[in-house]
């Protein structure tokens, strides 16, 4: 899939989930490439469904919360 689009690379799959895949686009390029890259993965062969995820920064405990 990672044809589909030169923007979009591999990362892996999801856990021992085999048919679930993670692909990344860098955000620099995904706003002009967005909707490009969507349709082009929703009809690529094998691919029943795309949904996009926002990368998050993860928030560090506290030291009482432990």
């Amino acid at each position: 899939l990672t044809m589909v689009h030169p923007a979009v690379t591999h990362v892996g799959q999801v856990g021992q989930l085999q048919d679930v895949q993670i692909f990344s686009v860098p955000n620099s390029e995904w706003e002009s490439v967005q909707e490009d890259v969507l349709e082009k993965l929703s009809k690529a062969n094998g691919v029943g469904r795309v949904d996009v995820q926002k990368v998050k920064a993860r928030s560090k405990r506290g030291g009482d919360e432990l």
